[in-house]
């Protein structure tokens, strides 16, 4: 199975400065010029993972230092008309979306762990209602798989999951709950090793 995914977050940019992702990489008509040239090349794909370069979102100050949280997922119409699900139409494949961890405002009102930070993940209790929420708007707009970035870092940065015997395991299995009842394959990527084992006992994540 082939994937193309194109990821332009490198570009630099001021820390939480207007705009907040760079388009320039991954315009509409490279993004289906590629396409194009893998089919010419008798490369087959079956989805394109979408990275972290056209989400809205700044970039943590506080607990985490990777990419940006995600506050919209969204796409700017100017330059994607209609958005994700006009694309993925266009494009003919589905969409592997991205979202490491989420802003402190973000498009759906979730509170989040850790407590007082500027971007993290529901708490434990709540993964399963929100990631559902999450995976409707995933199949809405043309995705059908999601990924969760820098589980290292959300294990070691999230007290919460270091507090509680098996926090971590039960956000873990929300998602993946979530995703067994909205047909959303998810994938752990960057684990450690108490990431690792709880996504070998179920069926709908991978890790990597």
């Amino acid at each position: 199975m082939w994937s193309r995914y194109y990821y332009g977050d490198a570009y630099p940019q001021p820390e939480r400065a207007a705009p907040d992702y760079n388009l320039s990489c991954c315009t509409r008509d490279k993004l289906l010029a590629a396409r194009q040239g893998l089919l010419d090349d008798g490369i087959s794909l079956q989805y394109l993972q979408l990275d972290d370069w056209w989400y809205h979102g700044p970039h943590p100050l506080k607990n985490f230092g990777g990419v940006k949280c995600v506050d919209r997922w969204e796409l700017p119409v100017d330059t994607y008309p209609g958005g994700l699900a006009a694309l993925s139409k266009s494009y003919g494949l589905p969409f592997l979306l991205y979202g490491p961890y989420f802003c402190e405002q973000n498009q759906w009102n979730q509170s989040l762990v850790p407590v007082g930070a500027d971007a993290g993940v529901p708490p434990p209790e709540e993964s399963l209602s929100f990631y559902s929420k999450v995976f409707d708007w995933v199949v809405k707009h043309g995705g059908n798989a999601y990924e969760v970035d820098f589980m290292n870092e959300l294990f070691l940065g999230i007290p919460e999951f270091r507090r509680t015997l098996d926090a971590a395991t039960v956000w873990q299995q929300g998602i993946n709950q979530a995703g067994v009842l909205k047909d959303v394959r998810t994938q752990f990527c960057a684990y450690c090793i108490p990431d690792w084992h709880p996504s070998s006992q179920v069926a709908q994540t991978s890790s990597s």
